[in-house]
């Protein structure tokens, strides 16, 4: 089966969007730095599209992970510019 899940822009400025087409119950997120420290996290999500606002976070190459609502694990490298 092909990824229901889009991240776009990516590199990143200021923000980047997850849609997740085929969620179907809640998901959640993680984004780790290289060293493979929490940078961000979000849970329960019940929505398909949620932007992330990069914030405090430094620039640089970070793992996304999505888990889906049956434990699925999803990861990518996202970039912020």
């Amino acid at each position: 089966p092909t990824s229901a899940i889009n991240i776009y822009p990516n590199p990143s400025g200021e923000w980047f969007i997850i849609e997740n087409e085929n969620y179907d119950k809640r998901w959640n997120l993680s984004l780790y730095d290289l060293t493979g420290k929490l940078i961000l996290q979000r849970t329960q999500i019940t929505k398909s599209n949620i932007t992330i606002h990069r914030g405090d976070i430094k620039h640089g190459i970070y793992t996304l992970t999505i888990t889906d609502g049956k434990g699925k694990v999803q990861s990518t490298k996202i970039i912020f510019k």
